[in-house]
């Protein structure tokens, strides 16, 4: 079981040749470790949840590996929603699958591990979602449930609205590794055969700001800061774009404004 704890960061105030002297002590005596208790190296079988960020609020793992096929592999919507609701679900569905099955595509990816003929395959996802409301605001229910179980084992997931389901298919993506061993059955895999997430923001307000009035950002830049922001599920970009008090700008959704 993985429960999020009330702090998430460390924070170290002495000197900095004490705190080296200690993260050498400590790594000395974990090497020590391994040699004594013979432990392995890289990842293991319920070992899933690693590369998880942020840190859901509930998460539990266990079992060995599951293959994905790139061929067989298939995720699906299997809520009655409206046309803009399933077309923001099947860009986030496809940018979903290249994160897994395009290694150029997935740089966020930890692992790499040794899949087995006898390991079973994942063929699906199912998406649920209750509401079919796309407004956006501090106020909407971004959580969601994922869980893998039974045996053909199946791969659910459950939110109330259309963002809680973008942020379950976010860690879905972040609980794959690379597979290596068996060309074509197992392209990826999940280290875990049974898995349960609930997850939701801890904070309403997850932004960044982004800064290019006075340094200038090529737009290749900019895009990857959004993917970024999409990685760790964050909801809100404040973008310096000028230090004029009013100035033209462009949009398809609302034309220009000043």
């Amino acid at each position: 079981m993985n429960t999020r704890q009330p702090h998430d960061f460390l924070f170290y105030d002495g000197h900095p040749d004490d705190a080296k002297s200690g993260l050498m002590v400590v790594f000395a005596v974990l090497c020590s470790a391994v040699q004594a208790f013979d432990v392995p190296f890289g990842p293991q079988p319920g070992d899933a949840l690693s590369g998880l960020w942020p840190a859901p609020a509930n998460a539990s793992a266990s079992g060995a590996f599951l293959c994905l096929s790139e061929a067989a592999f298939k995720v699906s919507v299997k809520s009655t929603l409206s046309p803009p609701a399933v077309e923001r679900l099947r860009r986030a569905i496809h940018r979903t699958e290249a994160k897994i099955f395009t290694p150029a595509a997935r740089p966020h990816l930890h692992q790499s591990v040794a899949a087995y003929a006898a390991s079973p395959t994942l063929t699906a996802l199912a998406i649920y979602v209750t509401s079919d409301d796309l407004t956006l605001s501090r106020r909407t229910d971004e959580s969601y449930a994922l869980s893998i179980e039974g045996a053909p084992p199946a791969a659910t997931l459950r939110a109330h609205t259309v963002y809680g389901a973008l942020h379950g298919l976010e860690t879905f993506s972040q609980l794959v590794s690379r597979g290596s061993g068996l060309r074509g059955k197992c392209s990826a895999v999940i280290n875990a055969s049974r898995l349960a997430i609930s997850d939701a923001p801890r904070f309403r307000w997850r932004g960044l700001m982004l800064g290019s009035a006075r340094h200038y950002l090529p737009v290749e830049a900019i895009t990857a800061m959004l993917d970024a922001m999409s990685f760790n599920k964050l909801n809100v970009l404040h973008w310096h774009i000028s230090d004029s008090q009013s100035f033209p700008l462009l949009t398809k959704a609302r034309g220009v404004s000043c």
